[in-house]
């Protein structure tokens, strides 16, 4: 994967973030990454297995939303961080991600949801870029 950067956006009361990639499962990755930034996530503090998360859906920002809602739900239901080794994102509609599960603490700061306000993925002459805005 690529060095992880990502940009946070002046919105009036979400979180929202631009993050770029060099193909699809790059900036899949970075969007997780930088949720997890926002949140001020805490280390991990162990190894918990590992498993394969698998979406599939209408378009690559359902894709991408998909993914987003799948790594907060661990976080939230199982306080875990899915961490992905390798991921695989077939015809922009199906994602197939073999994830480390990472017990974590609680979040500095919470996420509610993933949105589709502002959602845009869009190709770049160096890669993607995609805009998230987060509901807190």
């Amino acid at each position: 994967m690529d060095e992880f950067a990502f940009e946070e956006l002046d919105h009036s009361a979400d979180y929202a973030v631009r993050i770029s990639g060099k193909d699809l499962a790059d900036l899949f990755v970075h969007a997780g990454q930088a949720m997890f930034a926002l949140m001020q996530l805490p280390p991990a503090t162990a190894t918990g297995g590992s498993r394969l998360v698998t979406i599939n859906a209408h378009d690559l920002e359902e894709l991408l939303v998909g993914w987003l809602d799948e790594l907060l739900f661990a976080l939230e239901i199982d306080g875990v961080r899915l961490e992905p080794k390798s991921m695989e994102i077939e015809n922009g509609a199906s994602l197939q991600a073999e994830v480390d599960i990472l017990p974590v603490g609680l979040p500095g700061k919470e996420i509610k949801a993933v949105t589709y306000h502002g959602l845009a993925i869009c190709k770049k002459e160096d890669g993607l870029t995609a805009t998230v805005v987060f509901d807190v």
